[in-house]
């Protein structure tokens, strides 16, 4: 594996990390629709998730468009971070 190939993939941990993270935070706390100025930890941990599984998808985008990379971990990658980022554009586009 390359070493864009790792990063890919170690963004895409940490973002899978920060995930479960939130889903711990969010069933702990019984706020029902929660705003970045009213809970900020968890826009803080929305945003980190997003940010990581992005950047993840586009160096594994990198890794397999100029380095040849051909793993299957990588195109997990590309696919959370395809996700991620369809999901961030209608969110700030609206649907």
């Amino acid at each position: 594996m390359t070493r864009e190939g790792r990063s890919a993939f170690s963004l895409t941990v940490i973002s899978c990390a920060l995930f479960g993270v939130w889903l711990a935070y969010v069933g702990a706390t019984d706020i029902r629709r929660p705003t970045f100025d009213s809970d900020p930890l968890n826009a803080a941990l929305i945003l980190g998730m997003v940010g990581t599984a992005i950047l993840g998808g586009l160096a594994g985008l990198k890794a397999f468009l100029f380095y040849s990379e051909r793993s299957p971990i990588v195109g997990v990658s590309i696919l959370l971070g395809g996700g991620a980022s369809y999901w961030t554009f209608l969110e700030i586009f609206g649907r």
